[in-house]
């Protein structure tokens, strides 16, 4: 990391000298704890290596069944749905005819004005747990 951070100085170096120094102290000490984080006790650095590896190849979709996921195309369907309460043609019975009915305008009341809520405040937990110990007297 410090060669690293050193080599790319002059990409990175515009917070003067005293920025720059707490700025590469930050760019090499964060990524060498945050590695020291990484548990590798007990573990073959070969196969760390290759999960690596594997979880960078793997597709941006995902694998299901150790095959790369892919979404089927887009394509129309057809059905038909039978729904209670209706009467189906037979080869009988011809298709029954609804009875024709005039449409009535309805009159809706007017509605009644939403009552103004008393000003509360607020309950917390602590308070639903006391209103269930001790209920209060009517």
């Amino acid at each position: 990391m410090i060669i690293l951070v050193l080599s790319t100085w002059g990409l990175w170096a515009n917070y003067g000298l005293f920025g720059n120094v707490i700025f590469a102290g930050m760019a090499v000490l964060i990524p060498v704890y945050l590695a020291g984080m990484i548990r590798t006790k007990n573990r073959n650095p070969v196969t760390v290596f290759l999960g690596a590896i594997s979880a960078w190849a793997a597709p941006g979709g995902g694998k299901v069944g150790n095959d790369k996921f892919m979404f089927r195309k887009p394509h129309q369907t057809a059905g038909a749905t039978l729904m209670d309460g209706l009467s189906r043609p037979t080869p009988e019975q011809p298709d029954p005819v609804p009875a024709v009915q005039p449409i009535v305008p309805v009159q809706m009341p007017e509605p009644a004005p939403a009552p103004v809520p008393a000003a509360r405040r607020s309950v917390t937990a602590l308070d639903r747990l006391m209103a269930q110990s001790f209920p209060q007297k009517q």
